[in-house]
């Protein structure tokens, strides 16, 4: 067998190894399918599934994100649309891989980013796995094929659509760390592959003019004062604008009532009071219109109805 034959064997081999590989992640795609996915997924899928460049207001982070705003309060009071394309757990390379999928179809305004996830580290393999992954879904999505004969697997990990990405709930569970912000000298840092992710969302939004505003909203579990000084310093060094909620009382959270989980997250009566700030905020500072009346946002404006005759009961 000559040296040519062998590098044409194996050539050949990548070649039809390539091909299947194509065909089967073409196959199994949730984002073409629309079965199966993980949670992260049934964000990007729902985000997508917005009518073309309807959304205002884009929310990234975790799930500190997904209990704590109400697109649909906020439209109802001013008039603008947002969406929550959070995710648990969700890591800043995710947020950076959600604002560019979300820009394929949308052209927001504003961009509220909730910092919790920068103090989530994450290994430099889990930050490159979804450019594979993006080459060849079949690698993540393998079992995808269950959705097919199984609703449960297809229907596993949604998130709340018809809420625009929040996640309700008036569970009550009081949070007994009370003391939460008190200045202990302790720091915290942030690591720099959060940082450069950071930036990248930073770069993302000034090259599509989007304005970026970091908000912490309150949590007595996941963040401290060390944490608030760290996020201070990273945001002055880069000229960002930065709200946190846990400094102070403005909001007059009653951790006796607004929280669902001991002051992790908070519950539907906590998120009201960081949703009526943050709309009054958003709709102050910049320059949002007002869709209420336009016949193109009927379908918000009946979103707006089957929310409030869930959740309010009117």
């Amino acid at each position: 067998m000559t040296e040519r034959y062998k590098i044409l064997k194996i050539v050949s081999f990548c070649g039809v190894l390539l091909t299947v590989l194509s065909m089967l992640s073409w196959l199994v795609n949730p984002m073409r399918t629309r079965v199966g996915g993980d949670k992260f997924d049934k964000v990007v899928i729902e985000a997508a599934n917005e009518g073309e460049n309807t959304i205002d207001v884009v929310v990234l982070g975790d799930s500190e994100a997904y209990r704590s705003v109400i697109p649909l309060e906020m439209y109802e009071k001013y008039g603008f649309t947002s969406y929550v394309a959070s995710s648990p757990a969700q890591k800043t390379f995710q947020a950076y891989k959600m604002l560019e999928t979300v820009l394929e179809k949308q052209k927001p305004k504003v961009c509220v980013l909730e910092p919790n996830l920068l103090f989530r580290d994450f290994s430099l393999i889990s930050s490159l796995a979804p450019k594979f992954e993006k080459a060849f879904p079949v690698f993540k999505y393998h079992n995808a094929w269950k959705g097919w004969i199984d609703s449960d697997f297809k229907n596993s990990g949604a998130s709340s659509g018809s809420y625009k990405g929040y996640r309700y709930t008036r569970e009550v569970r009081p949070a007994v760390n009370l003391n939460y912000m008190a200045k202990t000298g302790a720091k915290e840092k942030i690591s720099q592959s959060n940082i450069t992710y950071f930036e990248k969302i930073m770069d993302l939004c000034e090259s599509n003019s989007i304005e970026l505003v970091v908000v912490r909203t309150p949590s007595t579990k996941n963040w401290n004062y060390g944490k608030y000084e760290a996020m201070r310093e990273l945001t002055r060094e880069k000229k960002v604008k930065y709200i946190d909620l846990n400094v102070g009382n403005e909001l007059k959270i009653d951790w006796s009532k607004d929280t669902c989980d001991k002051g992790d997250h908070l519950n539907y009566s906590g998120a009201m009071k960081v949703t009526e700030y943050l709309g009054e905020y958003l709709s102050g500072n910049y320059e949002l219109p007002d869709h209420r009346k336009d016949k193109a946002y009927d379908a918000w404006g009946q979103a707006l109805k089957a929310y409030s005759s869930a959740v309010k009961g009117v």
